[in-house]
């Protein structure tokens, strides 16, 4: 019996360890590129999903690609969320904090 209860507890943590290794492998960039492109060059399919209900998460875009897709998706904005938006100074570069040197994020309000 300690064998099968240990085994529940060991599995799920072997699945989440063999899936973090190849989320990983993706670079920051490859991950916002494929993000870019599905925001901005969606397929057919992901419209279709999208107008029956389907929600996408957008994560770590920047201010300005933001802008950009209010003004360019406003018709598919029903189906898109943005969180971790990355903030940009005047030359659409990510901004900093001046001490830690970590990217700065637009408030989105859900501070507990």
């Amino acid at each position: 019996m300690e064998r099968i209860t240990r085994a529940l507890y060991i599995a799920p943590v072997a699945i989440l360890l063999s899936i973090t290794p190849a989320h990983a492998a993706h670079g920051e960039s490859e991950i916002s590129e494929w993000q870019k492109k599905r925001l901005f060059s969606p397929t057919a399919a992901q419209v279709e999903r999208e107008n029956k209900g389907q929600v996408f998460i957008y994560d770590g875009l920047t201010d300005k690609e933001v802008e950009r897709a209010v003004e360019e998706e406003y018709d598919r904005l029903h189906a898109i969320m943005f969180t971790g938006i990355v903030v940009t100074d005047a030359r659409g570069e990510p901004m900093r904090d001046p001490v830690t040197g970590e990217l700065l994020f637009e408030n989105d309000g859900c501070d507990y």
